[in-house]
């Protein structure tokens, strides 16, 4: 996975609070889904995903809006964490606190509830249930894309900084024809939610 750490935009001179108390909450919940045998908790990581996570074959609507604030693994925290520190921060300082963290939960329903929408139909899977902040992170990465579309980013690993319109483009290209395949295919996509990320991309983008 290609990892941004800057653009023209970010660090700005704002300071990031909602981000840095998203990331925050993201690891807390982390924590609280893989590390719960060491710590002794009284309940299993395994039921923390099922009872807040997105489930194709038991939708409850509140879980859309919990879904976001859990990984069921520290890969795929860092690098939704990545993705939020750098676009959210811009996103932030660009639209306000207050929007900026309703813009991030409304992406998170609307692709939470596509993915859900396709598993359950179409795909007709009962796959394990759906975790993870990527569909809010992809609406934010949608609306810096409108907000900064001359901005070049950084990423970690690449020798030159390509144009933010050029990574949203193959960002979005890659997903539609991953989630097409899926579909045609009738896979599940080994766990990875490309209809989540659509549908939180696309909103962002529209917003």
């Amino acid at each position: 996975m290609l990892l941004p750490y800057a653009s023209d935009f970010f660090p700005n001179r704002r300071r990031p609070v909602i981000t840095a108390l998203l990331i925050l909450v993201l690891f807390i919940g982390t924590v609280l889904v893989m590390e719960n045998d060491k710590m002794r908790f009284t309940w299993a990581g395994s039921q923390l995903l099922y009872r807040y996570g997105i489930a194709p074959n038991r939708f409850q609507p509140i879980t859309l809006f919990t879904y976001p604030f859990f990984h069921d693994g520290f890969g795929h925290l860092l690098g939704n964490c990545f993705y939020l520190w750098v676009f959210g921060s811009a996103v932030e300082a660009a639209v306000g606190k207050t929007k900026y963290f309703a813009l991030f939960l409304a992406g998170s329903v609307v692709g939470g509830f596509l993915q859900w929408l396709v598993c359950a139909t179409i795909l007709n899977s009962d796959t394990n249930s759906i975790v993870g902040a990527s569909a809010g992170c992809a609406a934010l990465v949608g609306l810096f894309a409108v907000r900064y579309y001359r901005s070049r980013l950084n990423f970690v690993g690449l020798p030159f900084r390509p144009h933010v319109v050029t990574v949203v483009g193959l960002f979005l290209a890659w997903e539609i024809g991953s989630a097409i395949y899926h579909l045609v295919s009738g896979a599940t996509a080994s766990g990875v939610a490309n209809w989540a990320h659509i549908g939180g991309f696309v909103f962002g983008l529209g917003m």
